[in-house]
């Protein structure tokens, strides 16, 4: 039997079905968000097997290990972790939610702190394959 056609079949119908899937995966029989960079000039979030990192520069940073799980409408709410790098560039982590939703390449996301002592709301936008850009962060009066 000769399956070469049927092969050729196969490989057209696995790159038929990532095509416009690059922002988001199949995770435990839930969508999760896909690896990669989502970015906006000023800040980063990246997605990769060792975790999420959200970075922004002249302001603070983000974790969350494991992927980030999504609903049926793309709506995700997880624990993580965020440092304020002002006035402290290495200041500890503190508990935080991120809370958002994924629409094609564009993720929201709104970080809130659950330390009481931490005022924190963080709101991004983001796209896909989005990067940091250069940052400058002058500190006025410096």
């Amino acid at each position: 039997m000769n399956l070469r056609p049927c092969a050729g079949i196969l490989i057209v119908i696995i790159a038929l079905s990532t095509v416009g899937h690059a922002q988001s995966a199949t995770g435990r029989g839930r969508e999760v968000i896909g690896f990669g960079n989502w970015g906006h000039p000023g800040v980063v979030f990246t997605v990769s097997e060792d975790g999420i990192g959200l970075s922004e520069p002249c302001f603070g940073s983000g974790r969350i290990t494991g992927p980030i799980e999504l609903d049926a409408q793309g709506h995700f709410d997880i624990e993580g972790s965020y440092r304020l790098n002002n006035p402290i560039p290495e200041a500890p982590f503190h508990p935080a939610r991120f809370v958002g939703q994924l629409r094609g390449k564009h993720l929201a996301i709104t970080v809130l702190s659950l330390d009481p002592s931490i005022e924190l709301i963080r709101t991004y936008s983001l796209r896909h394959g989005g990067r940091l850009g250069h940052i400058n962060c002058d500190v006025e009066g410096a």
